[in-house]
């Protein structure tokens, strides 16, 4: 009986969250449809795999194992295209990296004026003027 109980306890919890994070995902996947449409697809096709209404309704359609496969293929190839995405090179990358590099070139221009001159240069026309230049990138 005790086991009964908790089998009940444990099925209603599994779909109140069900319930939660299924209305959540489509909620989030509608509002991130336009701006960002990669995630969108993510939490849409979550929501149709959590959401009790939309997983009953997928279970019960005649080819709901081809259903449930391509949703897992827009999981994943979301997954994947979102992956891709982050170390993709963009150009603001690159261009945040070619800022990086002349950063650290000013730097190592402005310890070697210091060392020669034996005071620091107040700006960078001082340290031009000083002689120094490096092969900065654009």
């Amino acid at each position: 009986m005790i086991l009964c109980y908790a089998k009940m306890v444990k099925a209603r919890v599994l779909s109140l969250a069900g319930w939660v994070i299924g209305a959540s995902a489509l909620l989030g996947g509608v509002y991130q449809l336009f701006s960002s449409p990669t995630e969108a697809l993510f939490l849409l096709a979550l929501g149709a795999i959590v959401f009790p209404p939309a997983s009953n309704l997928i279970t019960r359609a005649p080819q709901s194992k081809t259903i449930k496969i391509l949703i897992g293929l827009v999981l994943l190839g979301s997954i994947a295209y979102s992956a891709y995405q982050e170390y993709a090179p963009s150009p603001e990358k690159v261009q945040d990296s070619a800022k990086k590099t002349n950063v650290n070139l000013i730097k190592q221009m402005a310890k070697q004026y210091c060392l020669e001159k034996g005071e620091c240069p107040s700006s960078l026309d001082e340290l031009f003027a000083g002689g120094h230049t490096a092969p900065f990138s654009s």
